[in-house]
């Protein structure tokens, strides 16, 4: 049999047990600890920018005091593609970030949200200069908001569930 040849099985288990070998013990992806990260992850990021991060929902936070770095942790947080263990402290301010964006929305924001939006019969100062287009925008955002505030509690739960062993002492030191 001619030596030159290698099976495409062995060239499968030589490159499996190559890349194994090549990762560093501190370059274990989190995700072989915590399974479906990345994709709850991506649920979160795509509820958080399409529905809490724009420039309406942003100016209502700082014109009530919030801070803004609780904003940047969980950008942060949510710009992470892969999560490595190196990346844990990342991910659990990230997580705190997002339960304290979501107390303080639930408390703060939502009895307001139609009012500060200017979309409420109640409103003081009516913004007459807006579109009509901009109005209904408005309009069907502050409605579905506190679905979405419910969806976004519910993410935060759960991640913050699948990251409660990233917190226990064991990964702290890595």
């Amino acid at each position: 049999m001619n030596e030159s040849a290698v099976s495409p099985q062995s060239q499968q288990q030589t490159s499996r047990s190559h890349s194994a070998s090549s990762t560093p013990s501190a370059g274990l992806e989190t995700s072989e600890y915590i399974p479906g990260l990345e994709a709850h992850l991506t649920r979160v990021r795509e509820l958080f920018r399409i529905y809490f991060d724009n420039s309406w929902f942003v100016g209502i936070l700082e014109r009530m005091s919030f801070n803004s770095l609780t904003l940047h942790e969980i950008r942060r947080m949510l710009e992470m593609r892969s999560s490595y263990v190196t990346d844990s402290y990342r991910l659990l301010t990230g997580v705190r970030a997002l339960e304290e964006l979501v107390a303080f929305t639930r408390r703060y924001v939502l009895p307001v949200i139609r009012d500060e939006l200017g979309v409420s019969g109640f409103t003081r100062h009516k913004n007459r200069s807006q579109d009509p287009i901009t109005q209904v925008v408005k309009g069907l955002f502050s409605a579905t908001f506190p679905a979405n505030l419910m969806h976004l509690e519910e993410l935060t739960t759960e991640l913050t569930e699948m990251t409660r062993p990233l917190s226990s002492p064991k990964h702290r030191s890595a």
